[in-house]
């Protein structure tokens, strides 16, 4: 063979094997990085949510100052390597461990065994689920979160949303010391802002029979004033790029009680003026394309921490961030539909950390 021929070749051998190891060598780290959690050189990440919020729980959607028990959550969080860069939105978000940026957690509360104080983390990164999200020892990493789980984002800076019945909320940024992961674990308290204002109906059946929701739509009379869509910060709350429109609906196909309110909420970003009338409900049941529809009065009772009138008189003149405007719908012979009031405490924007 030539001699010049077989150098070429041997040349060629020699990078290709080169090139092999470096692959195999990444995929290596890679699955290594992985599977690292629960070992002598990480440090496990023990989340202990709260609410921003003045009051313990009453209803629905999210409300009080804790994740009501009994229900699953589905949390999106960022775990990246820490950054001194104070403007976020310049940040690189460079994930700490590999997938730690948008993970899916799920966090159940009572959920298995009816206790109202346990808690289970469920973990998915790298195509598998784990009962533990960990770092690795004496490094400093940065946390972020928000609620509900989206996989259509690249960036904690942009959440895609969707108005409807979700109940949009971010934690504050949290910073894990290279001192507080020495050693085996650490706890982490993430404290949850609401973005948005929710329309909260409660609907009741008085009579004998099956009667179904299968339709609610809030619509703009004047105009296209509703955020329908649009993206969240999740380090700050911020909404932008919000797509308006005249309406909002929301498809529970839900069966309704008769001896209890069954609540349903539209959850929207904030409005910023009002006029008597100019929102209105409209409901369909049983899937029947007739509707019952009705105006959103300005005149509104204020309601005490628990959920009771205060003898005061609210103004509506905008539907606040943090703030749900109650209204009760009831069936019996006729539809009745009564204007409760307006509840700021439950949503209320002061902080206050609660380790569940």
């Amino acid at each position: 063979m030539n001699r010049t021929l077989l150098n070429d070749l041997t040349e060629v051998l020699r990078k290709g094997c080169i090139l092999f190891g470096l692959v195999l060598l990444a995929a290596c780290d890679e699955a290594t990085e992985a599977m690292i959690a629960d070992t002598e050189e990480t440090t496990a990440l023990n989340f202990a949510p709260s609410i921003a919020a003045t009051v313990e729980t009453r209803t629905a959607p999210i409300t009080g100052n804790k994740f009501p028990n009994s229900r699953t959550y589905s949390l999106g969080f960022w775990v990246c390597k820490h950054e001194e860069e104070t403007d976020y939105n310049q940040r690189e978000y460079v994930a700490a461990m590999t997938d730690y940026n948008n993970l899916k957690a799920t966090l159940s509360i009572g959920a298995a065994t009816g206790e109202t104080d346990e808690e289970i983390w469920k973990y998915t990164f790298s195509n598998l689920e784990h009962d533990t999200l960990s770092v690795r020892r004496y490094t400093s990493v940065d946390v972020y979160a928000y609620h509900p789980y989206t996989s259509a984002t690249t960036s904690p800076t942009a959440v895609p949303f969707t108005s409807g019945q979700s109940d949009w909320m971010y934690a504050d940024p949290y910073t894990i010391t290279e001192a507080q992961t020495a050693g085996s674990r650490v706890e982490v308290p993430m404290v949850f802002h609401h973005t948005m204002t929710s329309i909260q109906v409660n609907i009741i059946c008085r009579y004998d029979g099956t009667v179904d929701l299968t339709r609610m739509t809030l619509t703009d009379t004047k105009g296209e004033r509703l955020g329908v869509s649009g993206t969240m910060n999740a380090t700050n709350g911020e909404l932008t790029d919000i797509t308006k429109g005249s309406s909002i609906s929301i498809s529970p196909n839900t069966r309704l009680n008769n001896a209890t309110y069954t609540t349903f909420c539209i959850i929207m970003p904030a409005i910023d003026e009002y006029a008597d009338g100019e929102f209105e409900l409209s409901f369909q049941f049983d899937n029947n394309d007739m509707a019952e529809t009705y105006s959103l009065p300005t005149q509104m009772n204020k309601l005490d921490e628990n959920g009771d009138s205060t003898g005061e008189t609210v103004t509506i003149d905008g539907f606040k961030k943090g703030v749900r405007y109650i209204y009760n719908v009831e069936l019996n012979n006729y539809m009745h539909f009564t204007p409760v009031g307006v509840d700021e405490t439950a949503w209320s924007t002061e902080s206050r950390d609660l380790e569940l």
